[in-house]
Order: structure tokens, then sequence, then C-alpha cells
């Protein structure tokens, strides 16, 4: 026979047993009602999510929005420059001519700065790279602002040969293109061919005579003065010793017996 449950156990039972509450009511969120659609418990999910990561940026300090989007990042100018100016050791005097180039420049001086910073990567001299570089900003800035540059100095040789270590305190211009402008040795050459074509030498100022008169021949000279050109001294004591007869030994001996005689 079966165990049979005891009457109190029957009647204390329920018929039916409740049914289990979602996962979502468990972990806090609305239990929809029964007519609802379950578009609310993604819209909860959404805003429970949306209020992480808002605390979550505040907490790292990220730059992406709510959405997943990018914020604009701002960029300060004068930090920029510090920057770029302690990674190629550069002088306070130049950086303080590089920012206000870049001032001057308004949004375009990211892209300005980001060229300086991969020419510069590559070049032996940073500083004196830097300031060709900045010569070219510089003349841009005054062709766009209508501004008349200042006149270039003289070119400095040294730099030219890489051998200048006086840096931005160098009295000669270091703007490489201006100076071979001003020293351009392919012009004076090409002037000279023309002034040699033309009959003219390119070393004198003067032009020559259209016809020189031919030079004056030796002969010449001897008949219009019908007289023989004395030669140097030198010369007639060599023609005297020629003309000259040696003695010899049996003459100097007879010479010297017929004085003894005497």
């Amino acid at each position: 026979m079966g165990a049979v449950a005891p009457a109190f156990m029957s009647q204390s039972l329920p018929s039916t047993v409740p049914a289990r509450p979602p996962a979502s009511a468990m972990n806090g969120a609305s239990v929809p009602a029964a007519g609802q659609p379950q578009t609310l418990d993604s819209a909860a999910l959404l805003a429970y999510q949306q209020v992480q990561q808002q605390a979550y940026e505040a907490d790292s300090g990220s730059s992406y929005g709510p959405s997943g989007q990018v914020l604009p990042q701002t960029r300060d100018l004068p930090t920029e420059v510090k920057s770029f100016a302690a990674r190629f050791s550069i002088e306070d005097q130049l950086q303080n001519r590089l920012l206000e180039a870049l001032t001057k420049r308004g949004d375009k001086w990211e892209a300005d700065l980001k060229d300086f910073t991969a020419c510069l990567s590559r070049a032996r001299s940073p500083a004196g790279f830097l300031i060709v570089k900045l010569s070219d900003l510089e003349k841009a800035i005054a062709a766009e602002t209508g501004a008349n540059p200042a006149k270039p100095r003289e070119l400095c040789a040294d730099y030219r040969r890489g051998a200048c270590t006086r840096g931005v305190a160098c009295r000669f211009s270091h703007d490489v293109p201006t100076g071979l402008d001003k020293n351009n040795f392919a012009k004076l050459i090409a002037q000279a061919q023309q002034n040699t074509s033309s009959g003219f030498s390119s070393g004198f100022s003067g032009s020559s005579a259209a016809n020189p008169a031919p030079a004056e021949g030796f002969g010449e000279r001897r008949k219009e003065t019908g007289r023989k050109p004395s030669p140097s001294s030198s010369r007639s004591r060599r023609s005297r010793s020629r003309r000259r007869p040696r003695r010899t030994s049996r003459q100097r001996d007879s010479r010297s017996r017929g004085r003894k005689r005497r």
C-alpha cells in the first residue's frame, strides 16, 4: 500500500504552484504586465547601459560619448609647441618665433606642426632645418596677408657647409634658397659665356679695342734703329772667353822661363 498523506497536510497545500518570476524582475527591473509589449525590457536595459557608460567615462576620462561617438579633442597651441621644442631641443628664441608664426596660421597650425615633426625627424640638424622651414612659412604668411617680408641677410657660408655652430645667434642668414638666389654661380657662368661670345672679357669692366695693333717684331725694330742691340754683360763675357784660346801647360812654362831669363 502506498503511504497516505495526513489530512492536515492536504488542507494546507495550495492546489496550484505559482510561476517563477523572470530574471529581469529578480535584478530589480520592472516587470511588464501581461498585456504590455516586451519593448519595455529593452528600453530599461538601454537606459541602464547608458547610465553605466556615463559613470565609466566620468571615472576614466574617456573621450567617447554616451552613444559611442568620438568627442572633439581640443589641443592647446602653446602646449604643443613646448612639447615639440622639447622633443627636438629647440631654443627659446626659435620656439617663440615658431609660436608666433603658427598663431597667424589659424586652423592650419596642426597640419603645419605635423609637417614640421615629420621633416625634423629625418634631419641631421633639426634646429637648422627648422629655420629653413620656418622661413618658408613666414614667406607664405606674408604672401597671404600682403605684408612685405624683411630683406634677406647675407647667406651663412658655414651653414652651407654644415659647420655653423652659432645657431639662431648667427648674424648671417640660414635661408638657403634666398642665399643661393643671391649667390647663384650658374648665372655668373652664363653671363661670362655671354660676354665672351660678344667679344668682351668677363673679368674686366672696360671694353678692349676693336682692332688691336700687332706686336712689333725684333727684326723690324732693328731695321728702324739701324744699330745692333747690345747684349748683356754676362753674354759678352761668355763670347770673349770663347774667342780667347786657352794656353797649354807648356806655353805657361815657357813663358815663365822667359821672364826668369830677363
